[in-house]
């Protein structure tokens, strides 16, 4: 640059002034070399500071917290200061505007009391659509984070961004502000205090296409906590997410929840410890789907109040080890719910698996892996045969039994070979004379493969181990 084509500027330059000239126009410009926070650069008078001046700031509100950045002198600016975007001097007209604004915003640029506070700012300036990044690192916050603003996206650097809420609501909210308010919430570590409070709460009516993914949970009272009346919500996802759950807790519950999958998640209590996994409630085509639901005293997962079309399946693990703890509880006012193609491991010291309420319409349970349940896989209490529940196609290790209830229709085939209705009716095939060797439940056949003339088939007429009467 060839500074002697312009005139002398008048007077001494400021002791942090890297470099002074006049431009073509006659303006004057100057680069200064830093101020030390947003305090301080509010606090520079710019009185005598000629439009397009650019300074470094080295932190938000100490020096290298990751909030600096440069900023430039507008004059003509007249907007509010917002904290982090846009300073408003304390002595002279203007403003200084942040220089690497776009449609990614650092939560860290932003003055407040807290992460929460910081992120909500960032939200308020934030356009439509816009994304909230917080930057790797450990933060305690008290301020709900209220994500108030349509199509926001929250993120951070996954388990390198550690959220700690030491408040007793709602950590992250997610009110209802417009029919396309859909958010996104991933790559956080969000931890509460005490198992009280909720991790993220979402009202009803949100607007479709929602997602929550890749996150970490633990240490609430309900870790994620969907819809209640009025409204619904359609189409929300929670994918790939860890929640780790503590005594007399919930992990996710859904409540007049419309088309939502949660998929490949783990959603994991402590072992022997009374909590529950899931609770679908006034939920219709609700899928759980992949990951697993584990260790929870009450239930894994609960389907209640008039929920229907509800599928669980395929590929959820589920597993617990306290005797009284339920797998799947299907509650009496459900219809259309099907289990399908998932794993259940009763540890041999759980008693029933799933829970078939008396009045539950049309339950489906097919194709799903069975071990080691004390009394009972599938506990079904329906008394009337008019529900056409189905239940068959699995197959099992180490149970003690298989299924328990008298109505519905349904079929499995045992770890032995034996073809069982879910009335109690049996179909065996084996050698021999059945008569004393097998245990009897009238109308149950035994196919003998090594019989002749008058000894194939053989029909038990009185249910007892010697009723086998050849046919």
């Amino acid at each position: 640059m060839k500074f002697n084509l312009y005139p002398t500027v008048a007077g001494p330059a400021s002791d942090d002034t890297l470099l002074i000239w006049q431009d073509a126009s006659g303006k004057v410009k100057q680069i200064k070399s830093s101020v030390a926070t947003l305090a301080a650069l509010r606090a520079l008078s710019v009185t005598n500071l000629s439009d397009g001046a650019i300074i470094n700031v080295l932190g938000c509100e100490s020096e290298n917290d990751g909030g600096g950045g440069m900023f430039f002198y507008s004059l003509a600016g007249v907007a509010a200061d917002d904290k982090g975007t846009v300073i408003k001097p304390t002595v002279g007209a203007g403003n200084w505007l942040r220089l690497e604004v776009e449609n990614r915003i650092n939560a860290l640029w932003f003055e407040g009391v807290d992460i929460g506070s910081k992120i909500n700012s960032a939200i308020l300036v934030a356009s439509d659509g816009g994304e909230i990044y917080v930057p790797r690192g450990s933060y305690d916050f008290s301020t709900t984070i209220n994500i108030n603003k349509p199509k926001i996206k929250l993120c951070g650097d996954g388990q390198s961004t550690e959220l700690h809420y030491t408040g007793s609501g709602n950590a992250i909210y997610c009110p209802l502000i417009a029919e396309d308010s859909k958010f996104r919430i991933t790559s956080l570590w969000l931890h509460g205090t005490a198992d009280t409070g909720k991790g993220i709460r979402v009202d009803s009516g949100i607007g479709p296409l929602s997602i929550i993914d890749n996150m970490f949970i633990n240490g609430f009272s309900t870790h994620i906590d969907i819809g209640d009346l009025p409204g619904s919500n359609f189409h929300l996802t929670i994918r790939e997410c860890f929640i780790d759950i503590g005594p007399s807790t919930v992990g996710v519950k859904m409540v007049v929840c419309n088309a939502c999958t949660i998929t490949d998640c783990f959603i994991q209590g402590s072992s022997g410890v009374v909590s529950t996994g899931v609770i679908l409630d006034k939920c219709t085509n609700v899928t759980i789907r992949g990951g697993a639901v584990q260790y929870h005293g009450t239930a894994n997962i609960v389907v209640r109040n008039a929920s229907y079309i509800t599928t669980i399946g395929p590929g959820t693990y589920l597993e617990g080890d306290v005797a009284g703890s339920l797998y799947v509880d299907v509650a009496a006012d459900t219809k259309g719910i099907t289990i399908i193609g998932n794993v259940f491991n009763g540890n041999s010291s759980v008693n029933y698996g799933i829970l078939v309420r008396d009045g539950a319409v049309g339950v489906t349970i097919v194709g799903n892996r069975v071990d080691d349940f004390l009394t009972n896989f599938i506990h079904n209490l329906t008394s009337s045969t008019s529900v056409e529940n189905r239940i068959f196609g699995f197959g099992n290790s180490g149970n003690t039994g298989e299924l328990s209830g008298t109505n519905g229709v349904g079929m499995y085939l045992d770890r032995d070979g034996v073809l069982r209705f879910i009335q109690g009716l049996v179909i065996r095939i084996g050698s021999g004379d059945p008569n004393l060797n097998f245990p009897g439940q009238k109308g149950s056949l035994f196919l003998r493969y090594d019989g002749g003339a008058g000894t194939c088939l053989y029909v038990n007429e009185d249910g007892t181990n010697a009723g086998w009467a050849p046919k």
